[in-house]
């Protein structure tokens, strides 16, 4: 009470620069802006809780120190919420006069409906979308408060990446007569703009539009919900403005734990890499020890024919007293090879061969021709080109040894 009985009322000096202003001197990265906007929210926050809602936030009404702290100024149009059971967001009725600034104002304040603290949400809500995109959420043509109050009620927000492309008025009050260009924004936040749109198209753009819905139920419920996942985001955790999807889970977990998922990923990758090859080495050497194991089975079935043959012709085993011809020895090996192998297989082949040079180095072509030809069938059938191109070779060179020149150049 002043001496002359008036009354007045003592408040603190507040020495700071609005909030928009504040960062862009100090050419604050996005995640030092939204620490600041928190330290807006808790007092918005703290006068929620005590039933009041401001109905004025915009730059101007929020100062920041020259030590960092946040100032809330202007309270000179909030209103007590009346207090409904059962009910945290109970509505107020705006009063005559609507003194409100127009391009910071909900829908519902320009509308003259029943507001709360909905209605503050979305105010905060446009306070960061310019704090980090420097631009309005709107295309605002003109300053008269018609087309702001058109645009604001009919118009959705635009995303962020495509405000920052959009060439408009003045971004703030405080701004000069230029608007700012997006080289100008992005190097405000010490950011390229490719930099300053790919952290734009996230969470932050999710939270923005979240937060600007022209529907009051359709917002955050709180200002408290809407700082908790600005500290979700912070913290690289998954907002809860966004479907709670897996793909979108991991993808935060990497992000928040990119160190320990690129190590892991790497030592997963060295144990692949390991495990490909340890099979790759098993199988080689598994080949190896069945075509080992193939090839002495093959031998061993031609040595046991052969030593069946050569003890048929064998004298002392026969007890004959006849003398054995040389020529007897094939001759009996190509008796014995029709009933007593598999006419397919590798074994036969390798016989017939055998066999043929063997009537071949005896001169008696004929049966080395009948041999060689069963070869060279053999081969056909089996696919194998090496071995074919053998066999051809053989029964060339049989033709030509007998003098055959025109049925060589056939075979050839």
């Amino acid at each position: 009470m002043a001496d002359d009985e008036r009354p007045y009322l003592v408040m603190e000096y507040v020495e700071g620069t609005p909030i928009d202003r504040a960062c862009d001197r100090r050419n604050l990265g996005l995640p030092e802006r939204i620490q600041l906007f928190l330290q807006v929210c808790d007092a918005v926050q703290y006068a929620h809780r005590n039933l009041v809602v401001h109905r004025d936030l915009k730059p101007s009404n929020v100062l920041v120190t020259d030590d960092g702290d946040v100032r809330l100024l202007d309270f000179g149009i909030a209103k007590a919420l009346a207090e409904e059971p059962n009910s945290e967001t109970a509505g107020l009725t705006v009063q005559v006069g609507r003194r409100l600034t127009p391009r910071y104002a909900s829908p519902e304040q320009l509308r003259g409906e029943p507001i709360g603290i909905g209605s503050d949400v979305y105010s905060l809500g446009v306070v960061l979308y310019e704090l980090l995109c420097g631009r309005s959420p709107y295309e605002l043509d003109g300053t008269a408060a018609h087309d702001i109050e058109r645009a604001i009620c009919e118009t959705p927000a635009s995303r962020p990446i495509a405000a920052l492309d959009r060439v408009q008025s003045t971004v703030a009050e405080t701004a000069g007569p230029e608007p700012p260009t997006v080289q100008e924004i992005s190097a405000r936040r010490a950011l390229s703009p490719g930099r300053l749109r790919r952290l734009l198209a996230g969470d932050l753009e999710t939270i923005l539009l979240m937060a600007l819905r022209k529907e009051p139920e359709r917002r955050y419920p709180s200002v408290k919900a809407l700082a908790d996942d600005l500290r979700r985001y912070l913290d690289g955790r998954p907002v809860a403005a966004r479907p709670d999807t897996l793909g979108y889970r991991v993808t935060r977990f990497v992000g928040r734990h990119r160190v320990a998922v690129m190590n892991g990923a790497l030592m997963l990758a060295l144990l692949i890499a390991a495990t490909v090859t340890s099979i790759g080495l098993y199988l080689r050497v598994r080949a190896a020890l069945g075509e080992a194991q193939l090839q002495r089975t093959h031998a061993e079935q031609v040595g046991g024919f052969l030593d069946q043959i050569l003890s048929q012709v064998d004298p002392v085993v026969t007890q004959s007293r006849e003398d054995v011809r040389v020529r007897d020895v094939p001759d009996e090996a190509s008796r014995r090879l029709a009933s007593a192998l598999d006419q397919q297989s590798e074994v036969s082949a390798t016989l017939h061969t055998t066999i043929g040079n063997a009537y071949r180095n005896l001169a008696l072509y004929d049966d080395a021709k009948e041999h060689l030809t069963a070869v060279l069938t053999l081969r056909r059938a089996a696919v194998d080109d090496v071995a074919l191109a053998a066999a051809l070779v053989e029964l060339g060179g049989l033709h030509t040894v007998a003098g055959e020149l025109d049925a060589h150049r056939a075979v050839a």
